[in-house]
Formats: structure tokens, C-alpha cells, sequence
């Protein structure tokens, strides 16, 4: 991340005094009483105002000036403050702040005891440069409301423009002491102490803000950048490896890495080493194994579910194993237990396996397969496979399959497909993609969905063409073999053993995400998804609000923790529920210019939403074209490094003097594409007494719970 482009204005007197207390909960804002929360009515709809049904049309639609004129011009007509609200947020995305400072003005002088309003109008004054009426509005914030985290961010921020780094400090300090996991908080309080040169409370900060949202990657340039600086070269070189594990192209994570590695004083393996196995875990299969459907499985997929090349393989089997044609299911070789064997392409273009005396076991020219002698209880083992590419946890390490495994040729590289049985294959997956921590019915419920997907994946043939059934990523599920396996995935599949969900007799679809953030969407909002009728989005919140209906309902909820199901865990989980991303303007050019050469970035804006808020299209603009994305995936993966959490999001711009952006921050709610079920509110629902069934009802509507 760019150092912040903010220029300070010193002046000796105290902008405002530094907050005494941030006792807000984390992820809850104290709101008991209509007096508490003076915006409880705006979240119903205006009766009999035919405008906001129209101005909430045309914003979804994406024709965001001619929505922000239906609101504008009811506001001056009713004086209806929810009007105001809804055309100054408009105009913000728009990047007209003039109109967006005035009408909040007016709309907060007539909202004197709405904290929310205040605070809105505070960072409108801030970015017009106002400080007298942004440090009034921010005091006015919280002086009805000690707690609102918003106002305590405008109100730091606003310290540290007006050059009082010592009261933004300690602002700041106030708000992590809350809430630790206050990414934005941090971010900024790192970027004061690297303005400040204290550079071991700068790195502290940065990987504070990196423990609050691991999804953050650009955090890492930031931190590469100091390391490099105080000729830390081992620890600037595994920050920049890490950004390109995930973001391969980044030119300048590319350049650094290369002048680096020349720089290092330690091989790379131990900088970043592998995530080494260190001793095999026992095979546990699944009852009558044998009997059940088989999957084939490709190994070391990356975002896009295509196998990783892979030049070279070392492996071994825990026991007796014999090599076959695939093909022809023919026996070629057997090997012996507890040696590892390398794979790779020789002079002659073919490919050989060697012991480790380097002696030819044999030569193949497509593909071989590898099984245990005794696949009851033995297992193969492989060597430092590179997994996840493309994604933020990329990572190299050893893998443990049961079954069979095939090493198959593509071009002058090789990839891995594992055979197995399903239920098997479900025990590497369940708490692979659901924490094992999670309530018991939450985990069945993801059973019984992981079981319908890769029957139904398999079925339509997704990766036919590549010689599997399935990808090992996201793509289709995670899967993770052996060492992913635990003693409640392996229960939760035996209790719900064969259990799938049809919809009038067939397969249903049963796409899943992380966290819906408050919100699952309609699979036929999203571009490439067939309409299906038990995938209609729903409000997933246990007291319902109303939903982010209108632009002013969507921003402030994307700001705040409603009580919804999936807002459920401890632990590091608060950023899979809501999150901020702080991205500069250059990296977002950088992402949207591979697609199409934009010149300099000039805006943001999305132009399309679904009923839940999630964007459905967004324009990258700059001053030689723009990018349009309209593929949920591609949204994602142009806006953010290693991949935006979601598309549910809205973006504010921040501008340097000439008003050109410096950078463009997120606050964006849950994780993965919002379909179907919402695994963090499997959990909450559970965790309320409610059953893997009725999970299951809610999330798929009309679909049946039946035996395969």
C-alpha cells in the first residue's frame, strides 16, 4: 500500500479532545430505544412515495444520475430526510461532493440527534477539506453516541490532515482498544507511524491490520516496502513472494522480488518453508468404501480450477504400491513402501520415474496411475505441491490422498487427479470448507450440500475436457485429503450417509459461500447463473431490518453489524462478516489495464446491483477508456489483490489536491458470491436450536432432503 498522499496543515490549536472511551462491543452498536436509533423508521418504506420505489429502481439499474435527481428533487418537494440521504450517497459515487456536502448539511442540521447523519456529513466536509464543520459534525456524532466507530475514524483522520498526529494516535488507540479487529484503525495508525519513521510500531500496525483481515493483501506491499528499507532483505522478499503467489503479475512485487533475491542471506525454502507433513495420519475409510460413487478429483487447481503445471513430482506410499496404466488398467511396476520416487520430463521427452539413486523405475509418455497395494490402510504422500494459486493463502506444502492417484502429462508439465470414493472424499472436504468448530446440525447441513455439488458438478461434466470430475479449489469445493479430515467431518458424513437434495426429482444445485454478509442474492442476479427458483435471495438476519433497499439503508448497513445469523464466531472470523479494504488507485489501474489500457484511473462506479446489494456490474474509468466487469468472479479478482471478499460492497474515493484518486476504500459484507446457503449462518441458525433440515429448508427452498 502507497504511503497516504494526505497533505497536513499544522496549527496549534486542538482540533477536538481525544475520545476518553470507545466502549463499543465488537460488532454491535448499542441501539435499545428509538431515541438510540433515530434511523428505526427511515429502514420502512416512505408510504405512498412512488419516488423512492422509481430512484431505487434506477440505482439497482445502475443509472445513478438519473436516480439521484428522483431523490434530490423529493427531497426539496417533501423535505424527506431519507431523500436527502439517498441522493447525497448517489452523488458521492458519482464523485460530485459538492452536492453531497450541501445536501447533508441541510439534512443534518434538521437531523441534529442522528449520529449516522452527523457523522455521514463529517466525512463529506472532510474530503471538501472542511475541517470547522467535519470536527463539528464528528463531536456532534459523538456526543450522542460515545461509541459510533464511524465518527471516531472521521474524527482521527481528521486529527492527523490537521498535522495533531499525537491526538490521532491516540484516537485511534481508543477505537483498537474496542475493537481489535478495527482493520481500518489500524491501517491508519500505521500509516502515521511510518509517516514518523517509527518503523517497529509501523510494522507492528501493519500486521495487526493484516491479523484483522487476512484477505488484505496489499498490507504485504507496505510491510515489504519498510523491511526493504531498513535492509530487512530476507523478510521484504517473503513479503513480496507472498503477494505473488497470489497476484503472479504485479510488476512491482516482480521487481523487487528479483533485485531481492540477489539480496537474501537465506535459501528461499527456509524463508518460506513448505508446509512439511510430519508424519502421515492414519487412512480412515469410510464404510463400505468400495460401494459408494467414484470422483476424480484435480489436484492443485487455481482460481479458475485449471491444474498447476508442475515440472517435477516427488512421492512416496506409506506402504507397497504398483503403478498402472490408466488406460488399460494394466500393472507396469511395483515399488516398495517408505522411498520416494521422482517424476519428470527427460531429454528424450518422455517422462521417467527415478528412486533416489536415480535409477529408472520406468517411462510413460501420458499418464500413469499410482495405488497402494493395501488401500484400506495405506495412503501416498506428495512433495512440496504448490496449492491455491491466485488466492491470499496460497501455499506449498506436502499432500496425503487415499486412494488412487494418477500423475497425468500436460504439455511439458505434469498435474495430479486423485480417485476416490465419494464419502471419502467428503471427509477431506466438510471442515475443509467449515470450521470443525462450528455447531454439529451447521456441519451436517454442509454435508449434505458438499455431497449434492460434487454429484452434480460430476454430473454436468465442468472439467471433463481436463480428465477430472472436480477441482481441490474453490472453483468447485476445497478438498483437502487426508490431513483436512477430522473426527467430526468423518461423523457428520456417516450421520447423513447418502443424503442429497432434489428438487422435483433431480439433483438440486446447491451452491454455498462463506457468509452472505446479512443477505444471500438471487442466482439469476449473477451473470453466467441460470434463475432458479429455490436460489432467490433472502435477509438472513434474525430481527429483520428491512434490508438495504435503498443507497443510504445499503450504506450504513454495509458499516454496521446488523444482528443477522451469519455476523456469528469469534476469533479472527469478524472480517468475514463485515470489511474494509484500502486499495490504492495505481494497483486497481494496474489490475483493469491488463484487461483493457484505461490511462489514469478517474473513478470507480458500479452500475448495476442485485435486490441484496451485491454489484452486479462496475465500471473502472480512466482518462483513456474503462474496463466494464460484469462477471462476479472477475469483479472480485480486478478490484482487489488476491481476490475481493465480495461483490457486496460499496466504494468511496479519496482524492489528492488536483482531485485525482490516491485510493479507493471498500466497506464490503461477507464472503464468496452469496448463493444459496450461508455457512456462518448454518452456524448461527444452528447455534439458535435449529436443525440441519430446517438450515436446509431455509436456504433452499422447496428442496428435498432425499437418500441418493
Amino acid at each position: 500500500m502507497a504511503s497516504c498522499a494526505i497533505k497536513t496543515v499544522k496549527t496549534p490549536a486542538s482540533i477536538a479532545p481525544s475520545l476518553k472511551e470507545i466502549a463499543l462491543a465488537p460488532g454491535d452498536l448499542k441501539q435499545t430505544s428509538q431515541a438510540e436509533n433515530p434511523l428505526k423508521e427511515e429502514y420502512k418504506w416512505p408510504p405512498g412515495s412512488s419516488w423512492s420505489q422509481k430512484g431505487v429502481d434506477l440505482y439497482q439499474a445502475g443509472k445513478l444520475s438519473q436516480a439521484a435527481k428522483i431523490f434530490e428533487e423529493a427531497s426539496r418537494v417533501s423535505f424527506d430526510t431519507s431523500a436527502s440521504l439517498n441522493a447525497a450517497v448517489i452523488y458521492g459515487e458519482l464523485g460530485q461532493n459538492e452536492k453531497v456536502l450541501a445536501l447533508l448539511e441541510d439534512t443534518a442540521s434538521r437531523s441534529a440527534n442522528n449520529p449516522h447523519i452527523q457523522a455521514a456529513f463529517g466525512r463529506a466536509a472532510l474530503r471538501e477539506k472542511r475541517y470547522d464543520k467535519a470536527r463539528g459534525a464528528f463531536e456532534k456524532a459523538l456526543s450522542i453516541h460515545p461509541n459510533y466507530e464511524q465518527a471516531a475514524i472521521g474524527l482521527a483522520r481528521l486529527q492527523w490532515e490537521m498535522g495533531i498526529s499525537s491526538q490521532a494516535i491516540k484516537t485511534l488507540e481508543s477505537i483498537i482498544q474496542a475493537s481489535p479487529e478495527n482493520a481500518l484503525a489500524w491501517i491508519y495508525l500505521a500509516r502515521i507511524w511510518e509517516k514518523e519513521e517509527n518503523w517497529p510500531k509501523a510494522i507492528d500496525a501493519y500486521k495487526k491490520a493484516y491479523v484483522a483481515d487476512d484477505a488484505s493483501l496489499e498490507l504485504r506491499l507496505s510491510l515489504g516496502r519498510i523491511y526493504q528499507k531498513l535492509g530487512n532483505f530476507n523478510d521484504a522478499w517473503r513479503q513480496h513472494t507472498l503477494i505473488l503467489n497470489a497476484e503472479p503479475y504485479h510488476r512491482e512485487a516482480q521487481s523487487r522480488q528479483k533485485a531481492l533475491a540477489k539480496l537474501i542471506t537465506e535459501p528461499p525454502e527456509k524463508i518460506i518453508p513448505p508446509l512439511a507433513l510430519k508424519e502421515p495420519r492414519p487412512v480412515e475409510r469410510a464404510p463400505d468404501y468400495d460401494k459408494h460413487p467414484v470422483l476424480r478429483i484435480g489436484l492443485g487447481s487455481d482460481a479458475g480450477g485449471d491444474p498447476l503445471q508442475l515440472r517435477a513430482i516427488v512421492f512416496r506410499c506409506t506402504g507397497p504400491f504398483e503403478v498402472i496404466d490408466p488406460a488399460t488398467g494394466k500393472s507396469l511396476k511395483e515399488g516398495p513402501a517408505n522411498e520416494k520416487f521422482l517424476t519428470r520430463l527427460n531429454t528424450q521427452d518422455f517422462f521417467e520415474v527415478s528412486d533416489a539413486n536415480q535409477a529408472r523405475l520406468l517411462r510413460f509418455n501420458s499418464a500413469i496411475a499410482i495405488r497402494p497395494k493395501d488401500p484400506a490402510k495405506d495412503s501416498l504422500i506428495f512433495y512440496n505441491v504448490r496449492m491455491a494459486q491466485g488466492f491470499s493463502w496460497s501455499e506449498v506444502g506436502d499432500r496425503q490422498y487415499k486412494g488412487k492417484v494418477e500423475i497425468r502429462r500436460q504439455g511439458r508439465g505434469l498435474y495430479l487427479v486423485n480417485e476416490i470414493s465419494l464419502e471419502d472424499y467428503l471427509y477431506g472436504v466438510i471442515t475443509h470448507e467449515m470450521p470443525s468448530s462450528f455447531p454439529l446440525e451447521a456441519l451436517k447441513a454442509q454435508a449434505v450440500i458438499a455431497r449434492t455439488h460434487a454429484l452434480y458438478i460430476a454430473k454436468h461434466h465442468s472439467h471433463r475436457h481436463q480428465g477430472f470430475d472436480l477441482c481441490d479449489g474453490q472453483h468447485c469445493q476445497v478438498y483437502g485429503g487426508i490431513p483436512a479430515e477430522t473426527p467430526r467431518s468423518r461423523q457428520v458424513a456417516q450421520e447423513t450417509q447418502g443424503q442429497v437434495l432434489r428438487f422435483k426429482g433431480r439433483l438440486a444445485q446447491t451452491p454455498y459461500a462463506s457468509n452472505c454478509g446479512g443477505h444471500t442474492q438471487d442466482s439469476g442476479e449473477v451473470l453466467g447463473w441460470a434463475d432458479i427458483s429455490y436460489l432467490k435471495g433472502k435477509l438472513d438476519e434474525e430481527v429483520a431490518s428491512g434490508g438495504p433497499r435503498m443507497p443510504w439503508q445499503l450504506d450504513l448497513w454495509l458499516k454496521r453489524k446488523p444482528q443477522a445469523y451469519c455476523n456469528f464466531g469469534k476469533d479472527g472470523q469478524a472480517a468475514r462478516f463485515r470489511w474494509v479494504r484500502v486499495i490504492p488507485a495505481k494497483e486497481i489501474q494496474e489490475m483493469a489495464s491488463r484487461i483493457s489500457p484505461i490511462g489514469e484511473i478517474q473513478r470507480i462506479l458500479v452500475v448495476g446491483r442485485s435486490k441484496s446489494g451485491h454489484a452486479k456490474e462496475v465500471w473502472v474509468e480512466g482518462k483513456r477508456g474503462r474496463v466494464e466487469l460484469n462477471r462476479e468472479h472477475r469483479i472480485r479478482k480486478t478490484l482487489g489483490f488476491g481476490s475481493m471478499r465480495s461483490t457486496l460492497f460499496m466504494v468511496e474515493t479519496e482524492r489528492d489536491e488536483k482531485g485525482n484518486p490516491t485510493e479507493f476504500i471498500f466497506y464490503g459484507a461477507g464472503w464468496g458470491h452469496g448463493v444459496g446457503l450461508c455457512q456462518y449462518g448454518a452456524a448461527g441458525r444452528a447455534s439458535k436450536g435449529q436443525s440441519y433440515k430446517q438450515i436446509l429448508e431455509h436456504y433452499y427452498d422447496r428442496a428435498q432432503l432425499e437418500k441418493i
